[in-house]
């Protein structure tokens, strides 16, 4: 049984990666090493360490590129986000046209998008046109 300290030690020795802003936690623990911010050239360059997906998700490519880098992957997706993906991954295969409401650089809107091919509709308000 792994313990909540033994997991401090263990992590304290990886370098980690996050797609994103700096999730607090993880931020706030000083045996921690942490880069924030990481663009997808940034990931291509990578050959090691942990990558953290917050809460808001990221695109289909992001873990496609870790999985070939060979990274690992600590994803911290929310679940209704994860559900959202996988609806739009399914409904785009089937060749339907996503729309997603929502400010277009909002990361959960970017990484919903990444599902599609970043070739849904996004609107963020109702004076938005196709």
């Amino acid at each position: 049984m792994t313990h909540k300290r033994d997991l401090v030690v263990a992590l304290s020795r990886m370098s980690f990666l996050s797609c994103g802003q700096k999730i607090l936690l993880l931020n706030n623990l000083d045996n921690l090493s942490m880069v924030a911010l990481l663009s997808i050239e940034e990931l291509k360059k990578l050959s090691s360490g942990v990558v953290i997906i917050r809460s808001h998700g990221v695109g289909k490519n992001v873990y496609e590129l870790c999985k070939a880098r060979n990274l690992n992957v600590l994803d911290c997706t929310c679940e209704f986000v994860r559900r959202t993906q996988r609806i739009v991954d399914e409904k785009f295969r089937e060749g339907k046209t996503i729309v997603i409401i929502g400010k277009e650089t909002h990361p959960e809107v970017v990484g919903l998008n990444g599902w599609c091919d970043n070739q849904a509709y996004v609107f963020s308000s109702e004076n938005d046109d196709f």
